[in-house]
């Protein structure tokens, strides 16, 4: 209840009475609670969820953080005022530039604004951050304000590292094992738990280390003589790595039994493995048994430097158990070890057939979308000429005013066309041949370097009208056993190339010469030059470095085919290029024609 007193006066100012109200605000009150409970919730679930909220207002560059960014960014609510620029120099330096970006393109575009990025903290750590935000605007198109959140996903990005890391050494070839590790096949924490377990049913320590005797668990149930006394010498710790390494020496006869080389108390082993490669080892012990020499244990503690009384109190710890007891336990941890070797090699080749089928689905996935590229590019290449043969030909039928000159330039046009239509039609039944398996067809005849040139020296003429052309070539006497035809069709398609990507009164070379058993020919142009990406790709059936509708012509099959003729003829093919310092095509043919039909 909240009450409100008022005093009433007179004309004169005399007090007249007090009149009195109540007012029952229980649902008010009830409300604010909840509001503040659901505050106070909402606070409570970001921070286990590490995701803040933000608002930015665009106009007035003030951005509100909840509580939980400003501890994601670790500074604190009370000295730190955030601004778009202050956020920008959060972030890590090399990824700035790319969240700018974000931002504007989502202002500009009026589109969703998410990333991941990194952060850098006051103290210098890094954290990894996933952004999301949408733009509110006025009603006159300005923006006004952007709100979003940030959830740390450093943990996530951890987590995937791993897991990457472990899938790539699960998935190499089944008969490469080299640098294969047990925490690779393994859940670790899984691992501890069964190992703690053994030991304390079984009374023994454990431990599981790499084969150069490295834990790679955390011990169970050692004994305080072995875990605060001898490991804590260094000749102690020594020796003890030693008999760890020779306990798992990788038999598979079963387990290995034998007294420590740091101490004498009883140690036994068993090898896990995959396939033929071992992997770890499983040890336990740190027993005594009824034949033990007390007065042996005590000459090594002053071997090693240990304090004797502690040494001989530690001792007296020491669980005893019978060599036929230990025996039995060692038996039992060789048959576990097995099986967990069995499981290994399993969990590996589970791996890599996942991993291939992963492999397979995306390569089908590709070769779709490389098909479907394909079909939009051919019909993009053959709607351009046979849009311009149809015009012409219904201005010739249509019209017969024209001047013999005009129907004449108008019929070389349709020629000319015609013929480019024609070459993507070979190549492409060129390219459905190769697919096919068939062997391509070879008219093979021993002919000179120089007969090759001159047969395509008319599409040198035409194709290098607009460019300086130099061709060299040494010892062109040279006799090759080739199809002539076909070897001027990877001169031509390379020449081609040159010209359509190379600027207009640029160099374009030509050279050839007799390099060992074979004779090399290469084509080098002054054009845009190609990444290590595009290198890459260059001989792939249906790939165009730029496929979109401003490209240079083309469909994508020319160098592919090209490689293959080269290929067919016993030949090698490579290209040697650099972004914007142009191409060099390089490729031999053999000078064995023996075998020429």
């Amino acid at each position: 209840m909240r009450d409100e007193l008022k005093l009433l006066k007179d004309q004169d100012g005399k007090p007249l009475e007090i009149v009195g109200s109540l007012l029952d605000i229980s649902d008010r009150k009830a409300l604010e609670d909840n509001l503040r409970d659901s505050q106070n919730h909402l606070l409570e679930a970001q921070k286990i969820a590490h995701l803040g909220s933000w608002n930015w207002d665009i106009l007035s560059d003030e951005i509100l953080w909840s509580a939980e960014v400003y501890r994601i960014f670790g500074v604190d609510s009370q000295t730190f005022s955030p601004a778009y620029k202050s956020f920008l120099d959060f972030v890590h330096p090399e990824d700035r530039e790319c969240v700018d970006e974000a931002v504007q393109r989502a202002i500009k575009e009026r589109s969703p604004y998410t990333i991941d990025h990194r952060i850098v903290r006051p103290d210098g750590s890094i954290r990894h951050v996933h952004e999301q935000g949408r733009v509110t605007y006025h009603q006159d198109g300005k923006p006004v304000s952007m709100v979003g959140t940030v959830l740390d996903i450093t943990d996530r990005q951890r987590a995937e590292a791993i897991i990457q890391g472990r899938l790539d050494s699960l998935t190499r070839p089944e008969a490469d094992t080299v640098g294969l590790s047990f925490e690779d096949l393994f859940d670790l924490d899984q691992i501890q738990k069964i190992q703690d377990a053994f030991a304390k049913a079984t009374g023994v320590a454990a431990l599981i280390t790499d084969t150069n005797g490295r834990p790679i668990t955390k011990p169970s149930n050692f004994c305080r003589l072995c875990r605060d006394i001898i490991r804590k010498t260094e000749k102690g710790l020594t020796n003890c790595m030693h008999s760890d390494a020779a306990l798992g020496r990788g038999t598979l006869d079963g387990p290995i039994i034998q007294p420590c080389l740091s101490g004498g108390l009883w140690d036994g082993g068993a090898s896990i493995m995959v396939g033929d490669k071992h992997i770890a080892n499983w040890l336990i012990g740190q027993v005594r048994n009824e034949q033990q020499d007390d007065e042996k244990m005590m000459a090594y503690a002053r071997e090693i430097g240990a304090n004797e009384e502690a040494f001989r109190a530690a001792l007296a710890e020491v669980n005893v158990m019978s060599q036929e007891k230990f025996s039995q336990i060692c038996q039992a941890l060789f048959l576990m070890a097995k099986q967990m070797s069995t499981l290994a090699y399993q969990n590996a080749q589970q791996a890599r057939a996942i991993h291939g089928r992963d492999k397979i689905e995306e390569a089908l996935r590709e070769n779709d979308r490389i098909k479907s590229e394909f079909v939009k590019t051919v019909a993009h290449e053959f709607r351009t000429p046979l849009t311009a043969i149809k015009g012409f030909s219904e201005l010739l039928l249509s019209n017969n005013q024209l001047s013999q000159e005009e129907q004449e330039q108008s019929l070389r046009y349709i020629y000319e066309r015609s013929f480019f239509l024609s070459d993507m039609v070979a190549d492409m039944l060129d390219i459905a041949r190769i697919e096919s398996g068939a062997a391509l067809s070879l008219k093979k005849s021993l002919c000179s370097v120089t007969e090759i040139f001159r047969q395509i020296e008319p599409f040198l003429k035409a194709q290098t009208s607009h460019h300086r052309l130099d061709v060299t070539l040494a010892a062109e006497n040279t006799l090759l056993n080739v199809d002539q035809a076909k070897i001027g069709q990877v001169l031509e398609n390379l020449l081609s190339n040159a010209v359509k990507f190379s600027p207009a009164d640029s160099l374009i070379q030509i050279k050839g010469a007799i390099i060992e058993k074979s004779y090399q020919i290469s084509v080098a142009d002054q054009g845009i030059g190609m990444t290590p990406e595009q290198m890459e790709k260059v001989f792939d059936k249906f790939y165009r470095a730029d496929a979109s509708d401003t490209a240079v012509s083309g469909i994508g099959l020319g160098m592919s085919i090209v490689r293959n003729i080269v290929e067919a003829h016993g030949g090698s093919i490579w290209v040697e290029s650099e972004l914007d310092r142009g191409t060099t095509v390089n490729f031999t043919i053999s000078l064995d024609y023996g075998n020429g039909k």
